[in-house]
């Protein structure tokens, strides 16, 4: 229980810090360049024919929040020292704010994060680019509002 309440909310300086730690919006984004201009996603990923296939956005954010939960039940359960230090620097907010959902460590980011969105797609081989942007934009937005 929070006795102290919540500290003031300055969207900048909550944006300048989310932009400059690289476990948030750094790694993602090698990531995202990484996989792309690597091929390392299926065929389809790389389509730009056809819409969003709206069936395809929600059975990859199903498999994400499967694939994400489980990797969160790994990192509190396997090990204190695995919870020390990948997880625990992400439960330091007890009071979350619109850019900490996306701030925690690095190990954390590739084991929450980008290991289940590459083995999302790695599942879900038959989404064209809408798709995959739909999904990414989607799930974005999610991570923030559970936070």
């Amino acid at each position: 229980i929070q006795s102290a309440g919540a500290r003031d909310y300055h969207f900048y300086e909550g944006l300048q810090t989310h932009l400059s730690q690289p476990e948030g919006f750094v790694l993602l984004s090698i990531y995202l360049a990484v996989t792309w201009m690597l091929n390392l996603m299926p065929n389809s990923y790389y389509s730009f024919d056809g819409g969003i296939q709206w069936p395809r956005v929600f059975l990859c954010l199903a498999i994400q929040d499967g694939l994400q939960y489980a990797m969160h039940r790994i990192e509190h359960s396997v090990s204190p020292k695995l919870y020390q230090m990948s997880h625990k620097p992400h439960h330091r907010f007890t009071n979350p704010r619109l850019f900490d959902a996306f701030n925690g460590s690095m190990a954390d980011t590739i084991l929450m994060i980008l290991a289940p969105l590459y083995g999302t797609a790695m599942i879900v081989q038959d989404c064209n680019v809408w798709t995959y942007m739909a999904f990414g934009s989607m799930y974005a937005n999610w991570l923030v509002l559970i936070h």
